[in-house]
């Protein structure tokens, strides 16, 4: 044995426990306490085998580990769209020149998701001309662009869902819009492009800021309306800019406030709230990502491990697919100042178990354990017989547990987590 299955060996004969330590956190994030479980169920003391069909198989080697995860076409790319998490990520204080917060986050029956919403808490009137030069204002809900990173060369979508309350008697007299904008910041080159809606393209913009003049006009989109005590919905596709040389670059999507055009439904006006507040990266090009591990002996392999239809990835980062993640993590044994993805080092741990032929087990086994506590996935089960038993505890790959007879079906494996098996690891599209 090498020497971390030595040392686990010893662990397994001197104190038949298996220790891992979870750090426990608060719904908000925040670190409560430290917590050890064992995770050690030894067979036939705790769990005995049943119905003599317990088997052994010998799988061969892989040369090849695959992790495939599903790309959607519409993924999310602002942070908490719904206000699950209090607006996460949102800005509703303008102007930056004289701050006044304009909507905020409220617990609301009325939430289409969750139990959460955007109200608004400023209106405006404007009973003349709609165009901006005419009548300009605040912006009242925006996402915070420096966490909505999108990507260069894709087309994108933005939405909203919104909800008027108002008392005006003549429903005539109901009429109400409100002002979207939306830019693009290429921070590499300190240069902005604004969506122009007329033309359907973001215009590279290069005065040193929006003002309400008329040749700004197509920089605003108007949705105009006359419901009340309903949820309306909004949603426009945006085309992609080609000009900017990065890869990736930061969309901002604001919504001015709801502004009122008859002096009635200004004065009649109860509140306004907005719902499912995003921003769609749109992706045609792959629907599927996949991290890759092969492994560089020389001898010849042909086993390839392949795991399909997965749903996160780790290497898709946090801020182009629905499916991405980050983070950083590191293993005891490579040490805390090397850290990897976590497809890394999945891919790693299931090449070092198939580095040669690996030991799988399936039977039933009933549970004996006097308190009685279930089997759970991620306990570890250790087959130590009298008349022989294995020198580490084995990993579970399936189980089907039939609670009425407090059975189990379960397929293990003993891994092989001595050393890291050399390969090389690669991410692609298809």
């Amino acid at each position: 044995m090498g020497t971390i299955a030595t040392a686990q060996n010893t662990l397994l004969t001197t104190t038949g426990e298996e220790l891992v330590e979870y750090n426990v956190y608060d719904k908000d994030g925040n670190f409560v306490d430290t917590h050890s479980e064992n995770v050690l169920i030894e067979a036939p003391s705790l769990i005995k085998p049943i119905n003599n069909d317990l088997t052994v198989e010998f799988l061969r080697p892989v040369k090849k580990v695959v992790r495939e995860t599903k790309l959607k076409k519409l993924n999310i790319v602002n942070q908490d769209p719904m206000s699950n998490y209090g607006g996460y990520r949102m800005d509703f204080t303008h102007p930056s020149s004289n701050p006044t917060t304009r909507a905020e986050v409220e617990v609301n029956s009325l939430s289409l998701s969750g139990d959460r919403l955007i109200k608004g808490l400023t209106k405006t009137l404007n009973t003349g001309d709609t165009k901006i030069n005419n009548h300009f204002p605040e912006i009242a809900i925006q996402n915070n662009l420096n966490f909505t990173s999108v990507r260069v060369g894709n087309k994108y979508q933005v939405g909203f869902s919104y909800y008027i309350e108002n008392t005006v008697s003549s429903l005539n007299d109901l009429d109400y819009y409100f002002l979207i904008h939306i830019s693009i910041y290429d921070s590499a080159n300190n240069d902005s492009y604004y969506y122009d809606f007329e033309n359907q393209k973001f215009d590279n913009f290069n005065q040193t800021g929006l003002t309400n003049t008329a040749a700004n006009q197509k920089y605003f989109k108007y949705i105009k309306n006359t419901n009340r005590d309903v949820w309306n919905n909004f949603k426009i596709e945006l085309e992609s800019v080609e000009e900017i040389t990065s890869e990736t670059t930061l969309l901002s999507f604001n919504i001015r406030e709801l502004t009122y055009t008859t002096s009635a439904a200004n004065t009649a006006h109860t509140a306004y709230y907005i719902d499912n507040f995003f921003i769609d990266q749109i992706w045609d090009e792959s629907t599927k990502f996949i991290a890759e591990r092969n492994s560089s002996a020389s001898t010849t392999l042909t086993g390839i491990h392949e795991t399909e239809g997965l749903l996160l990835s780790n290497s898709l980062g946090d801020s182009l697919f629905d499916g991405g993640f980050d983070g950083q993590f590191y293993t005891k044994k490579n040490g805390d100042s090397t850290y990897f993805k976590l497809d890394e080092l999945i891919t790693q741990e299931i090449l070092n178990d198939y580095r040669e032929y690996i030991k799988r087990f399936e039977g039933t086994f009933y549970n004996a354990n006097p308190q009685p506590i279930p089997v759970a996935l991620h306990n570890k089960l250790w087959l130590n017989f009298s008349a022989g038993g294995e020198s580490i505890s084995g990993y579970i790959d399936s189980m089907r547990y039939d609670v009425k007879s407090n059975q189990y079906s379960i397929v293990m494996h003993l891994p092989n987590q001595d050393d890291d098996f050399a390969s090389t690891f690669s991410i692609k599209y298809e």
